[in-house]
């Protein structure tokens, strides 16, 4: 099996050809300017999370918010309120019952969570900013 390149016009990446195989087309990520078109992923449903752990769900997580971010990186205030609003989601979401939504992620960025009770207050300030940035 070979690897092919994942441009336009092309038969995809390495698990590509696999899934073919498998009679399944691979699943791809595209930001539909429109939105009439393409599949809803909620990557906070417990599948994913079972599939990586907490830290490969949080890679997904930050690999779409830098591709939603014209594929910048994050900095490194932005994946700290990432993680912590990722870690408080869940935490809430187990609580509730409830299978979390990226909304509800979206409601904890830039909220002052337990991880940050030892920032000064220009720390906290911050990461409040780098939170709320991560959601434009």
């Amino acid at each position: 099996m070979t690897s092919s390149t994942n441009t336009e016009g092309t038969n995809g990446g390495e698990y590509c050809e696999l899934a073919r195989e498998l009679g399944s087309e691979p699943l791809r990520m595209v930001i539909d300017e429109d939105g009439e078109k393409g599949t809803t992923l909620n990557l906070l449903v417990p599948a994913i999370l079972a599939g990586g752990g907490r830290a490969g769900q949080y890679r997904l997580l930050r690999s779409m918010a830098e591709l939603s971010n014209d594929g910048l990186a994050l900095e490194k205030w932005e994946k700290k309120a990432l993680r912590a609003a990722h870690k408080a989601t869940l935490r809430a979401a187990e609580h509730d019952g409830q299978v979390p939504v990226l909304e509800d992620l979206l409601r904890q960025l830039g909220r002052m969570h337990p991880d940050f009770d030892e920032y000064s207050t220009k720390a906290r300030e911050r990461i409040h900013q780098a939170g709320r940035g991560v959601t434009s």
